[in-house]
């Protein structure tokens, strides 16, 4: 399954597209991503940094929920502690 979602713009709904394909082969993210120009923010599937490479205006970026996550934890670690008077 390749999930899609634009940025939306003002005062709008995102657009979210759900491709199926039997397979996660390059060709079919390259297919409907060949005339995209834009940053495409996903996993760290290689597929994206295989197209990433071969067409022009298309950028990668990292998903942010890996970079949020050990924040996240602290947080709640120094809510934990503070309740028990650390």
């Amino acid at each position: 399954m390749w999930f899609y979602r634009n940025q939306p713009l003002r005062n709008t709904h995102p657009v979210v597209l759900f491709d199926w394909h039997p397979s996660r082969h390059s060709e079919h993210p390259h297919e409907f991503l060949k005339t995209f120009s834009g940053t495409v923010i996903t996993d760290g599937y290689q597929v994206y940094h295989k197209l990433a490479k071969e067409c022009r205006n298309l950028k990668v970026s990292g998903c942010c929920i890996h970079a949020r996550k050990p924040f996240a934890e602290f947080i709640k670690s120094v809510n934990q502690n503070t309740a028990k008077g650390y």
